[in-house]
């Protein structure tokens, strides 16, 4: 204390504080004079200070904001001065994620093949090919968006609502207009499945291009004439013809094998015109009443429901009022004909009723429903009940026109080909419970018409009397919807006779030789179109009913 009262400055410390500090202690006050000779004494000391303090302050500062673009998230730094071996650590700042807008089904083009649902399999491995390019679009550009509200799903996944896919709610696979490949629309389906389907793909194509060669100029496909479109460029003429009664029905037949992979009257591709020309030619030659084509055939009523079908999925296509006031005149029609709280048969209210023709009526009314258009509601109740009291409930077996029936032959084909070695009416009544709701009601039957048809799986034994398209078509649409090993035994089975017996060269390149009860009424033109429809079904009726598939 005697050496600072003295005014000697101990060692570390600066003049002008320790002035400060005595005068402090002693009470002493500077006068300004004095104030200013002592800072100026200091100034040097002060502005280095200063300058140190500056200087320090500005390096803080620029580590706060080297640290602060490096990352926004960290807290407040410290202030402080660190020594080489207490450098502060900056954490490395995490990458920002791209903004990028997901969807919850993936576009075709991005889809790979192990996302295709479990629901459909193809079993016989030589029709899946794992080098397929699944962004190819069958009809449109690579890329193309596929924003058709064809077939879209309703009714909760039930009824042919889910299963043709008409409509516009949602629900398991369907409901969405763009982005979903598996319910949006069949053309999507399709693509979503491509890779899956190269062998029988191939064979579709094939079955259609056939068809878009031999397609009347006028716009029919017509079973007598249809041989005056043979290119002699090609080969041998087609050979095979049928009954001209039946235009109308191969009309819409052929319309729907169009219909059924996707392609429409509107959307540009290379079956447009022919879908227009088919649809325009149904109209035109659709009577006052409603009724397509000509009535000069007995079984015409066939004839119309097929085309009546066609109409009402080329309607629900494309939404266009074109074909809207023919489809809803084409089910007034079927509505004329149906027997008072019964089905239908051949011409109106003939007063017998049959489950074949029931069960394409119930389809046409059925699709008609669901694309908008009016339709009887008591007309469908009375169609399955119908088709309900023709089936026998021990075995599961539908008859023609009673229980027990076999599935009818015309007079001199019986023995060729004997009705006991199908199951057609039984898979027509199956397919009318799935596409009229009652399938989950009767699902005791279900399981034994499925049981019936596995053990008459399709087989190509003409010699046996086993060929039977019709039953093949229905059969087809029925198995796939009931799935697991049932459905597998029988997807095998149909693939292995109809990619193998479609005919590979020629002008008939792309058909099947008719070969069956009804060959001689629809000829090639009716082969082609159901052998064509039979390899449509994994993606022209999504599954709603039944088990999904299991490999075995």
């Amino acid at each position: 204390m005697a050496d600072m009262d003295n005014n000697e400055v101990p060692e570390g410390e600066t003049p002008h504080v320790v002035h400060s500090l005595h005068e402090i202690r002693q009470g002493h006050a500077l006068t300004g004079q004095e104030k200013a000779k002592r800072f100026a004494r200091s100034a040097p000391t002060i502005i280095i200070a200063v300058m140190v303090h500056v200087s320090i302050a500005a390096v803080l500062g620029m580590m706060y904001y080297e640290q602060k673009e490096k990352d926004e998230a960290q807290g407040n730094l410290e202030a402080g001065v660190h020594t080489a071996d207490e450098a502060p650590k900056i954490e490395e700042a995490p990458k920002v994620e791209e903004n990028i807008e997901r969807t919850a089904i993936p576009e075709v083009e991005n889809t790979d093949i192990s996302d295709v649902t479990e629901e459909f399999s193809t079993v016989v491995d030589d029709t899946v090919n794992p080098d397929a390019t699944s962004s190819e679009r069958f009809g449109m550009a690579e890329g193309t968006e596929d924003d058709s509200n064809l077939l879209t799903l309703s009714s909760g996944g039930k009824g042919l609502a889910g299963a043709i896919g008409i409509g516009a709610g949602s629900g398991p696979g369907g409901g969405m207009r763009k982005g979903n490949p598996l319910g949006g629309s069949r053309l999507g389906r399709r693509n979503e499945q491509k890779a899956k389907l190269e062998a029988t793909e191939k064979v579709v194509m094939a079955g259609l291009d056939w068809l878009k060669r031999h397609q009347s100029p006028d716009g029919s496909w017509d079973p007598a004439a249809y041989t005056g479109m043979c290119d002699g460029k090609l080969g041998e003429a087609c050979w095979g013809k049928g009954s001209p009664g039946h235009v109308a029905g191969l009309t819409g037949l052929a319309l729907l094998t169009y219909l059924g992979a996707g392609y429409d009257s509107q959307r540009p591709g290379p079956y447009t015109e022919v879908v227009k020309n088919g649809l325009k030619w149904l109209r035109k030659n659709q009577d006052s009443e409603g009724c397509f084509g000509s009535r000069g055939d007995q079984h015409f009523t066939y004839d119309h429901a097929c085309a009546a079908l066609a109409m009402c999925e080329g309607y629900a296509s494309t939404k266009q009022s074109t074909w809207k006031t023919p489809a809803q005149n084409g089910l007034n029609f079927i509505t004329a004909c149906q027997n008072p709280y019964k089905g239908w048969r051949y011409g109106k209210k003939p007063g017998d009723n049959d489950s074949s023709v029931t069960g394409w009526m119930l389809m046409a009314l059925k699709s008609g429903k669901d694309c908008g258009l009016e339709v009887s509601e008591s007309s469908m109740k009375d169609g399955i009940a119908f088709v309900n009291s023709l089936t026998d409930k021990d075995t599961g077996r539908t008859g023609y026109t009673k229980i027990g029936e076999l599935p009818v032959r015309q007079e001199g084909k019986q023995e060729k080909w004997p009705g006991s070695e199908s199951e057609s009416l039984t898979a027509v009544a199956m397919c009318s419970r799935i596409f009229t709701h009652n399938a989950e009601e009767e699902a005791g039957l279900m399981k034994l018409g499925a049981d019936l048809l596995s053990k008459r799986l399709p087989v190509w034994d003409e010699a046996g009397g086993k060929i039977d398209m019709y039953y093949w078509y229905y059969g087809t649409l029925a198995m796939f919807q009931v799935g697991g090993s049932d459905w597998e035994r029988w997807n095998r089975a149909l693939k292995e006779v109809v990619v193998e017996h479609q005919i590979k060269d020629g002008c008939m390149k792309g058909s099947w030789d008719p070969k069956d009860a009804w060959a001689d009424d629809g000829g090639r033109i009716y082969s082609a179109c159901l052998m064509t429809l039979c390899l449509e079904v994994y993606y022209r009726f999504p599954r709603v009913f039944g088990a999904t598939s299991t490999k075995k």
